[in-house]
């Protein structure tokens, strides 16, 4: 046997070191795998933990939840959690290089053994605050024979605690269980941003969508939703100060109203999560063209690097018509999102689509942008684009809220505010060289889970071993991509990196395969920001990822396996569609398939009986109108007189 204590690097207070000395964690060793065997099986890694080799069992009839104060996110918490925990659990197996072992085998019960019955979770916190980055989310969980009991200071470190004492129960086919007890966890997260971005702007997310990644952040410990809402492609907003902004929507079907706004903000708050909106500009913006042509400056014939050509496409910064609007956006924005924080993009501003229209060429050679080389105009661009984003920063303050910047403003040297914040994506570097300017940063770079490359510049400087059938194993690359990895920077500029983000873009993800694409990558990234730094060790995380998948499954999330295992789950649940809706129909004397969207035929015969998605599809979007679905009319012969 193996007596040990487990702590993730960071020394007890001094009025719990005597808990500390006194709770020993005992586990047998088998398979010759003491961190798999001994691990807490707790995702992501608590900062301290003990446990012992008693088990305890629950009832669902009579289990309660004994919260000192009433609170709306906890209340909420409270009935989530006792779905989520008294629902049967899934059987996991996980497959070992070396062997094969189930937490069955590891944690067996005897039947015929007597278990400690105990039945009431106790819930303390004492401030009632609100949410904010930064908050406490610190909290203790305590299991044994006596009772079981939740302390953190305030609601969100309950919410927190509530989660990790959820995935400690098991169900072995006939009771609900908590083994290896006592366990005393005391824990609180590295970071303060714990981010996730999801971009509507490329693919329309459904309002319930939004919600169930909402609940997935939840279970991860994650506590920013970046909301990319916009973007060159759509604009799925409904602005009741500039409607013909969502013009460049979809679809009707596909626009946020106030009041889904209001709906997502609300539920996020409840989980202790907050939303970040993201308005990008001046670049991104050509679907604002659609609405509001005069701001948008037109340069769709540019060559970039992009493979979309409106991406080029950016706001006509050197109107005041222009800033009238932005000004009239963010404040409709502000009022809806109250995170203190709104971020304002700042990336990919194409200078030299300035320089394609004729009448923002004529004001920076009228205004000083401009200067005369061998009879041939060079424009300052770059000016004219840092006095832009200086405009946008306060505008933004005006509202009572801190700009976030993508990287390239801060590395062109612009003006930036105070309470500015720069999301870094170029070079992990600069992660360093912001801090020690005074500014305060996160991270995105290397946490892009719609990559599916290995974090190399292409894929030809990966390993020459890694063929077009090699199986590359990303999410190591996510889980070892420590922010302060690798960077000496001083205790006092540590400070001023927040975080990160995982970055789920749109390009090639919506609600069919949002859960697959994020998850479980992003749980990789939820321990990287969460756990102490010490927490590097690949082979247990693979197998507490791959437990905790499970998990998520049970909980309705559709996460991928990362490498060989098994989870008994019933999976008939994602074919619940009867094969009556895929049904034949006559039309003709044709027999054709209602789900065959391949024909451009196929939806000018079924109007009666219409598919299960909309009956259209346009691609690019914009800057260009989608084709017109209007039939012409056919002009009648006119009947002949001759005989």
């Amino acid at each position: 046997a193996v007596v040990s204590t487990q702590s993730t690097g960071m020394k007890s207070n001094q009025q719990n070191d005597g808990r500390w000395l006194g709770v020993l964690f005992v586990c047998v060793l088998l398979l010759s795998n003491v961190d798999s065997v001994c691990g807490i099986d707790l995702f992501p890694l608590p900062l301290k933990y003990t446990t012992g080799t008693n088990t305890i069992s629950l009832s669902p009839k009579t289990f309660t939840f004994k919260p000192s104060q009433t609170n709306a996110a906890l209340d909420f918490a409270i009935h989530r959690y006792h779905n989520i925990i008294f629902s049967n659990s899934p059987h996991f197996l996980y497959v070992e290089r070396g062997g094969i072992f189930t937490r069955d085998e590891r944690e067996k019960i005897d039947v015929n053994k007597e278990i400690a019955s105990v039945n009431t979770l106790e819930i303390n916190f004492f401030e009632d605050v609100e949410l904010y980055v930064g908050v406490d989310e610190s909290y203790e969980l305590s299991i044994n024979n006596e009772g079981m009991k939740v302390i953190s200071r305030t609601v969100f470190g309950a919410l927190r605690g509530l989660e990790t004492f959820s995935q400690l129960v098991e169900y072995d086919g006939s009771r609900y269980y908590i083994s290896n007890t006592p366990i005393f966890i005391q824990d609180s997260p590295r970071f303060k941003w714990r981010g996730l971005l999801i971009d509507t702007g490329r693919h329309f997310l459904p309002v319930n969508t939004i919600l169930h990644v909402l609940n997935t952040m939840s279970f991860n410990k994650l506590n920013v939703l970046h909301f990319h809402m916009v973007d060159g492609d759509s604009f799925p907003f409904e602005s009741k100060s500039l409607p013909k902004l969502s013009k460049a929507a979809y679809s009707k079907n596909a626009i946020y109203t106030h009041d889904d706004i209001k709906r997502v903000v609300e539920h996020a708050r409840l989980l202790g999560i907050i939303v970040v909106p993201e308005i990008d500009m001046p670049g991104h913006t050509a679907s604002w063209m659609i609405g509001y042509p005069n701001i948008v400056a037109n340069c769709k014939n540019i060559t970039t690097h992009l493979p979309l050509p409106w991406n080029a496409m950016s706001l006509d910064i050197t109107k005041e018509e222009t800033f009238e609007v932005i000004e009239t956006l963010i404040s409709e924005v502000s009022q809806l999102f109250p995170s203190e924080y709104i971020h304002l993009g700042g990336d990919e501003v194409h200078q030299k689509c300035f320089e394609e229209v004729e009448s923002i060429r004529k004001y920076m050679e009228e205004n000083g942008y401009a200067t005369k080389v061998d009879k041939k105009w060079k424009y300052d661009t770059l000016r004219l684009w840092s006095e832009a984003q200086d405009k946008i920063q306060k505008i933004s303050k005006k509202y009572n809220k801190k700009a976030v910047l993508w990287e390239e403003t801060f590395n062109h040297n612009f003006w930036l505010d105070s309470s500015t914040v720069i999301s870094v994506w170029l070079n992990q570097n600069k992660l360093k060289t912001v801090a020690e300017s005074g500014k305060k940063v996160i991270m995105n770079y290397g946490y892009y889970v719609d990559r599916l490359l290995p974090m190399c510049d292409t894929f030809q400087s990966c390993p020459s071993s890694m063929n077009h059938w090699f199986s590359v194993e990303v999410w190591k690359d996510f889980y070892l991509n420590d922010p302060l990895k690798g960077i000496e920077i001083s205790p006092i500029y540590q400070e001023l990196v927040l975080g990160g983000e995982i970055s789920a873009w749109g390009e090639i993800i919506d609600a069919s395969n949002i859960d697959e694409k994020i998850w479980t990558r992003g749980v990789a990234v939820s321990e990287r920001l969460w756990s102490d730094k010490s927490v590097v060790d690949i082979k247990d995380a693979e197998r507490r990822i791959s437990s905790f998948r499970c998990k998520l499954l049970k909980r309705g999330v559709l996460a991928g396996p990362l490498n060989v295992d098994f989870c008994d789950f019933d999976f008939d649940f994602l074919y619940k569609f009867e094969l009556s809706n895929y049904q034949y129909q006559s039309n003709h004397n044709k027999s054709e398939f209602r789900l065959n969207y391949s024909s451009p035929d196929f939806f000018r015969k079924n109007k009666k009986n219409p598919p299960l998605s909309p009956p259209f599809f346009f691609y690019p979007p914009f800057p260009f109108p989608p084709p017109s679905q209007k039939k012409k009319k056919k002009k009648k012969k006119k009947k002949s007189t001759l005989r």
